[in-house]
């Protein structure tokens, strides 16, 4: 075996142990020694420090925030502090208006959320479940989430026409936001609903939903109505703009009890799921 400190001449073989030529031919020759110790060196792992570097940055990059979470935290701060604040006085979105339409709008989807989710728990809690026999939960929760957004749409839509026939005319965001203000409470009462109704609290539940749906439909319309009328109408008496928000909202769900009762939407109404 040759040593580590001899040298081959790579044209004839001959080996020697000092000298850059070869003594027999005259070729210049390479150390083995210090090529096998280069190819070592290259193949080697990277030194410690190296080691700790790479470590450093592949955890830099792991920590670096997803834009997606980090937006999602955001929003929900700020639905909490706009929470905080409409809860103890929604009346002050009739000032703010469309600088609430985002936090507006994500109350009215929650109580939506809510309320879609209430005829299946409803129903489970008193026939037990569907027992793999009756409709899903998602077909079910898209019917109901989809009927308590049209509810919601169309007594936005009757406040907002009233509102420009005869109040200060304010835009579609604006009274969107001024309602999502304004149903904080209701979807306090939808959540306890949920709650209760989980806990087999049944009696209580109907009374939450009922609350809810009664401040949503009924009691927080008329307010938004006669305030925006009172505090500025322009072509009208406020009296003859309330009015003409009932007959209005009359005639729209009128209209929609008579679609909703031809519709497929029907069938879950008749089994007892509202």
């Amino acid at each position: 075996m040759l040593r580590s400190d001899w040298m081959n001449c790579v044209n004839c073989g001959h080996e020697q142990s000092t000298g850059k030529f070869c003594g027999n031919c005259g070729t210049e020759i390479i150390k083995e020694g210090f090529t096998a110790q280069s190819q070592h060196a290259a193949s080697a792992p990277p030194p410690l420090q190296e080691q700790v570097q790479q470590q450093h940055q592949a955890a830099a990059v792991s920590s670096t925030p997803n834009p997606t979470i980090e937006k999602a935290k955001a929003t929900s701060i700020s639905y909490w502090n706009y929470f905080k604040q409409y809860i103890k006085s929604p009346s002050k979105s009739l000032q703010t208006g469309e600088g609430e339409f985002k936090n507006g709008l994500i109350s009215i989807i929650l109580f939506s959320i809510l309320f879609g989710s209430m005829p299946y728990l409803m129903y489970q809690a008193t026939f037990g479940g569907f027992g793999g026999y009756g409709p899903s939960f998602f077909g079910v929760f898209f019917q109901s989430l989809m009927f308590t957004a049209a509810i919601v749409f169309l007594v936005i839509t009757c406040l907002f026409l009233s509102n420009k026939l005869f109040g200060r005319q304010d835009s579609y965001k604006s009274v969107t936001a001024i309602f999502g203000a304004h149903i904080l409470l209701p979807i306090i009462f939808l959540a306890a609903a949920v709650l209760t109704t989980l806990m087999s609290m049944y009696t209580l539940s109907v009374i939450l939903i009922v609350l809810s749906v009664s401040i949503v439909i009924g009691s927080v319309p008329l307010h938004i109505i006669s305030s925006l009328m009172t505090m500025k109408s322009k072509t009208a008496d406020p009296l003859y703009g309330f009015l003409a928000y009932i007959v209005l909202v009359s005639i729209v769900f009128a209209v929609f009890s008579l679609s909703i009762a031809e519709s497929s939407f029907w069938d879950l109404m008749s089994m007892g799921l509202f």
